[in-house]
């Protein structure tokens, strides 16, 4: 195995000279060995910026954490050098060291941690990530152009992304504690649509909002939310078309909630979550709370029941086998709870699908998460609590023998809850209007309206952070 000195000595050999872009606040890390990539927070600024966006120098970069180490086998603890290749052309003053000290190129520089001898490099210069879609010096509040991050006076949060990660097999170590919240209400994105010339056919909704019939669910004013799901039943199977509903229901919010936070690494995040009110009234209403919803025994029942039976033969048949697909190329989150070859009925079982939900659902605002997905896509998956489930199941009927039907759970498919925007420029006009949103909250010029005032507003984020992790540091 290479020593670290011999590892750096030949990485310097292959590194272009001194060009390109220089490293700055927010730029995107990435170590060989990491199961993430962490964005570089500069703590201080050295008084030198590309455009409104503050310069690193060889000192800097060093609090991160990149998840999993695949080199050692357990949570990242890296021990950053200082940036190898570092430009003595470009100095400036670092207050720590009460030097000069070089800026960094992307293309050039990297470190090495001393505990795994891995390179860690910049995948991104933060020239870029760290400016809004159209900058005003003025806004401290922006939503950068990949909709990925949320910039509150220089902290950049990640907005957090609920889908579950396949790749990492351990206890992740990171803790997260709140910096603040920020609630938003039909009021305000009423304002920021004013604002900004924005409709709810701009936001991909137009005509009646049931796209079933079903008229037993309250739903919000506005139309049918064009949506993708990414599991699909007949229409017929309103178990399942009833969650989706919910879910696409939530895209003209009637509340919104911005979760800002750290963690015990130093990362930051915002986690978002939205609902509507007839959601609230929905789950406030809904009567089999801690107990299984069937699609045959609550829903298809009496003269409907056996023609159900026969008609879920073929539907849940056709969707085993797309969702085992799905699984087996790592594009569902469904989970399969038995071998495969017990997923197919014998003699006389018959599939159904059911639903469990806790009551702790109940009286609540939010129902779901708001995220950007890969594609930049604006993207919503249901919150779960503990021990819910959508269960594609079988069950052994009753005979002389067996008074009691037996049930066997095949496929859990309650992960899979997830709505896709049908195209980029829903998105992106979604995350200007909550821009809008957050800066006029921040900002204050929409006065009383404002539903929750934040502490945010009296001192910076960035003050705000420092201060919960002083705290976190003392644990």
């Amino acid at each position: 195995m290479k020593s670290n000195l011999e590892k750096i000595a030949a990485y310097q050999a292959i590194m272009p000279k001194k060009q390109g872009e220089s490293i700055c606040h927010s730029a995107v890390l990435e170590c060989e060995y990491g199961s993430q990539t962490c964005v570089l927070n500069l703590e201080r600024s050295h008084g030198r910026y590309i455009g409104n966006n503050a310069q690193i120098d060889k000192k800097d970069g060093k609090n991160v954490n990149f998840g999993y180490c695949s080199k050692l086998n357990e949570p990242c603890r890296a021990r950053l050098s200082d940036w190898y290749h570092a430009n003595e052309e470009d100095l400036m003053f670092d207050e720590r060291t009460l030097k000069m000290e070089p800026s960094v190129q992307m293309d050039s520089g990297f470190m090495v941690c001393s505990r795994g001898y891995a390179i860690v490099q910049a995948v991104t210069s933060g020239q870029t990530i760290g400016m809004p879609s159209s900058w005003d010096s003025r806004n401290n509040v922006y939503i950068t152009k990949d909709n990925k991050y949320i910039v509150v006076d220089g902290v950049n949060f990640e907005i957090y992304n609920p889908e579950p990660k396949r790749e990492l097999h351990f206890v992740n170590p990171e803790e997260w504690y709140e910096v603040d919240t920020w609630k938003c209400e039909k009021m305000e994105f009423d304002a920021a649509k004013a604002i900004l010339g924005i409709f709810s056919s701009s936001l991909g909704i137009k005509g009646v909002e049931l796209v079933d019939g079903h008229n037993d669910y309250p739903t919000t004013n506005g139309g049918i939310k064009n949506y993708k799901q990414k599991i699909s039943f007949s229409a017929d199977v309103q178990i399942v078309n009833n969650v989706l509903q919910v879910i696409a229901d939530a895209i003209e919010y009637t509340y919104v909630k911005f979760i800002f936070q750290v963690s015990n690494l130093r990362n930051y995040r915002v986690t978002i979550l939205g609902g509507t009110k007839s959601d609230t009234t929905k789950y406030n209403d809904y009567p089999m709370y801690n107990c299984r919803y069937s699609f045959l025994s609550n829903i298809a029942t009496g003269i409907y029941y056996y023609k159900s039976k026969e008609a879920l033969e073929q539907t849940v048949g056709e969707a085993i086998k797309d969702v085992t697909a799905n699984i087996k190329k790592n594009e569902s989150f469904s989970k399969l709870l038995v071998a495969e070859e017990e997923l197919s009925l014998q003699n006389n079982e018959y599939y159904d699908i059911e639903l469990y939900l806790n009551s702790k659902r109940q009286n609540q605002q939010y129902q779901v998460y708001i995220y950007t997905d890969a594609d930049s896509n604006i993207s919503q998956k249901l919150i779960t609590y503990p021990n819910e489930g959508l269960y594609l199941v079988k069950h052994t009927p009753t005979n002389m023998f067996n008074l009691f039907p037996k049930r066997r759970d095949l496929i859990d498919m309650m992960d899979d809850l997830i709505i896709k925007s049908i195209n980029l420029d829903f998105s992106n006009t979604f995350w200007k209007l909550c821009e809008q949103v957050l800066r006029d909250y921040n900002n204050k010029t929409m006065g009383s309206s404002i539903a929750n005032p934040s502490d945010a507003m009296k001192a910076p984020m960035s003050e705000l952070c420092e201060n919960v992790w002083k705290k976190i540091q003392k644990k």
